[in-house]
């Protein structure tokens, strides 16, 4: 390594030093780890209380703001206060007095309590119906169908009182026909139980199907080649019966109408034929 390219080094070294000590923040004043940082690059929407949004849509999205940004708990109602508007700013104004956390099942929850206050019974049955007609589609993988599946259990269910049993049997209920006996079959004690089950299937199964593939491709092409076989039979026995040539009377292939060799009757201009 050359002098520069040491000096280089060097450098990137104080850099990338620098950097972390940057992010780490001061130090702490005595004994014992530093506080964790709280940060605000990841962002949420606001929340309006309109009878056309998904409150847990947006609960969704601001437990993912929260973690991402690690908001410490003692700040996470006030962070997702920070997001609501109109409808929703005036409820929390008027019940705040009454929500001393975030989240838990617990009267004072403001998960709990904002559920209560924005969603509708019509909501609730929607959100049933979606869930119980849910089914894999044809090519949609498992991943996206468990996404799906989850997200209106999650509605349904905010409470987690669903027996843990229900909630798998309902899952493989719309799973892939194919591999929901599969799945079934190792009993699976969660529902992520199942999802990792059935995603593994899914897997062994998209190796075996470019074999499938070539196995079909090559059986579609011999079946094709003995039908061009027939087919170039068929047409020389038509030609056959369309110009018989007689072989057996008519050893030499001499014309029927002059007796000449070296044409049929239907190419014969025979001046004697012609003649009479």
């Amino acid at each position: 390594m050359t002098a520069t390219e040491k000096a280089l080094a060097a450098a990137l070294k104080d850099i990338g030093t620098a950097l972390h000590t940057i992010g780490a923040g001061p130090g702490p004043a005595g004994p014992g780890p530093a506080p964790a940082r709280e940060y605000s690059t990841a962002k949420a929407n606001y929340y309006y209380g309109k009878a056309g949004e998904d409150v847990e849509e947006w609960l969704a999205e601001l437990d993912r703001m929260i973690e991402a940004n690690n908001v410490a708990d003692g700040r996470k109602v006030a962070v997702a206060a920070a997001h609501l508007r109109d409808a929703a700013a005036e409820w929390y104004e008027a019940d705040k007095v009454n929500i001393n956390r975030y989240t838990d099942n617990n009267a004072g929850s403001f998960i709990r309590r904002i559920r209560v206050r924005f969603t509708s019974d019509a909501q609730k049955d929607q959100w049933y119906a979606e869930l119980h007609q849910l089914k894999q589609a044809p090519g949609q993988s498992v991943d996206d169908y468990a996404n799906k599946f989850q997200r209106l259990q999650r509605k349904t269910d905010a409470n987690g009182r669903t027996p843990i049993a229900n909630v798998v049997r309902q899952f493989l209920t719309g799973l892939n026909p194919t591999m929901a006996p599969m799945v079934y079959a190792t009993a699976p004690a969660t529902l992520q139980a199942a999802i990792d089950t059935a995603k593994r299937y899914e897997v062994g199964f998209m190796m075996t199907q470019p074999k499938t593939s070539n196995y079909a491709e090559t059986e579609v092409t011999g079946q094709l080649e003995v039908l061009t076989a027939t087919v170039q039979q068929l047409l020389q026995k038509k030609e056959e019966e369309t110009y018989p040539r007689h072989n057996n009377n008519n050893r030499n292939n001499n014309c029927f109408r002059c007796g000449e060799p070296g044409h049929f009757i239907k190419d014969c201009m025979s001046e004697r034929v012609l003649a009479t």
